[in-house]
């Protein structure tokens, strides 16, 4: 039995994971939610430090992403709605 999170990942900004006082704690949102979490790189990370996180969550081409979203297996309630009734 895996950790349900790794099906629903949210991509989130810093400033939801680490927010100033009284901001809007995402990470706690969506950790009771059931969601994971990867945290994007903060606006302040030079381009090129921000670049190389990113090429591990965000895919460089459009190709790049539908190879990805093929790869991927019908969410259930899809699944579902698929088979034959009858």
């Amino acid at each position: 039995m895996g950790d349900e999170r790794s099906w629903r990942v949210a991509l989130v900004a810093d400033r939801y994971v680490n927010p100033a006082p009284g901001g809007l704690d995402g990470l706690a949102v969506l950790a009771a939610a059931g969601w994971g979490v990867m945290q994007l790189p903060d606006d302040a990370y030079p381009a090129e430090v921000a670049r190389l996180l990113l090429a591990e969550v965000v895919p460089a081409s459009a190709g790049e992403l539908r190879e990805f979203l093929a790869a991927q297996p019908d969410p259930p309630a899809l699944a579902a709605a698929e088979e034959p009734t009858g």
